[in-house]
């Protein structure tokens, strides 16, 4: 009985000491204002994202088509045209981009049109863009494609 007693109490001051740390506030407690203007968009990393063409030369892509590009490191390049895949090669200085040559699967397919104008917008890419969301590449001429990031 008397260890039954001394356990109670043991267990009680036990607990009043754990609730008085948890209640007790610091009063020289600040709050740190963020040091990033949150206003100008984030940089975005173009390796970490699959881009998926939204417009090319200005006119919107029909959604079903799920034509993309992904940058798969600081040189190589991987995607799909529509109906083939591709790879190729890529280089990039500040906002100057080179892109290919590239190589693409050969399948027989219904509509080549957007393979064709996808294809050539990468390979006369001189320089691209991006915003919060999406990447645009240009030459001089203006914007050949729209492409919107998804994540990976």
């Amino acid at each position: 009985m008397k260890y039954f007693i001394l356990s109670i109490i043991l267990l009680a001051m036990i607990n009043l000491a754990a609730c008085n740390r948890i209640n007790t506030v610091s009063s020289d407690t600040t709050i740190d204002k963020p040091t990033k203007d949150f206003a100008e968009p984030p940089h975005i990393d173009l390796i970490n994202a699959r881009w998926v063409v939204r417009e090319m030369n200005g006119k919107a892509v029909k959604p079903q088509a799920d034509v993309y590009i992904r940058f798969v490191d600081k040189d190589k390049v991987e995607g799909f045209l529509g109906c083939n895949k591709f790879s190729g090669n890529y280089a990039s200085d500040g906002g100057d981009i080179k892109i290919g040559p590239l190589m693409s699967t050969k399948m027989t397919c219904e509509d080549h049109a957007i393979e064709s104008q996808f294809s050539q917008a990468l390979e006369s890419a001189a320089s691209y863009s991006t915003d919060d969301k999406y990447l645009y590449l240009k030459n001089d001429d203006g914007v050949l494609a729209k492409l919107e990031a998804i994540y990976l």
